[in-house]
């Protein structure tokens, strides 16, 4: 028993989500992301959103589960598998991005209309958008999520 709990103990260490899991086709979006802002805590999957609108392109799902002593808050981005195939690179990054704001950061949506990555619609489905003002639309992330 003793080495059945140190077992689970030591597999446990350095793990503070092990139920994450990252789709491996998205992993270079989320991984890019972690070195701009750190650890992304949620799992990042393709499937279908609890919203079921044509116009959803992706969604933060937060949960709450009881593991035997205490709630674990797990957080879940999914990616519209309807519409991923339509979108190009950039614009599922800004996806990713405006969605990791929802769930690993806590931002609410902007102004709609202001061409951030909390607005909360694709501001532009023009892929150049997204490219060329990367710089300034992290640095409005950053700005954001520090004046919580």
């Amino acid at each position: 028993m003793y080495k059945l709990i140190m077992l689970m103990f030591l597999a446990s260490c350095g793990h503070e989500n092990p139920d994450q899991y990252i789709e491996p086709s998205l992993k270079p979006i989320v991984d890019e992301f972690s070195r701009e802002f750190g650890t992304v805590e949620s799992s990042v999957v393709i499937g279908t959103p609890h919203n079921q609108s044509e116009s959803i392109l992706g969604e933060c799902q937060k949960y709450q589960y009881w593991n035997g002593y205490k709630y674990i808050d797990f957080n879940r981005i999914v990616i519209n598998s309807r519409r991923i195939n339509e979108m190009k690179p950039w614009i599922l990054k800004a996806v990713i991005a405006h969605e990791i704001g929802h769930c690993d950061m806590d931002l609410e949506h902007s102004e709609a209309g202001d061409g951030t990555l909390t607005d909360p619609y694709i501001y532009s489905d023009a892929e150049d958008y997204y490219k060329d003002n990367w710089g300034y639309l992290i640095n409005d992330l950053k700005e954001k999520a520090n004046k919580q």
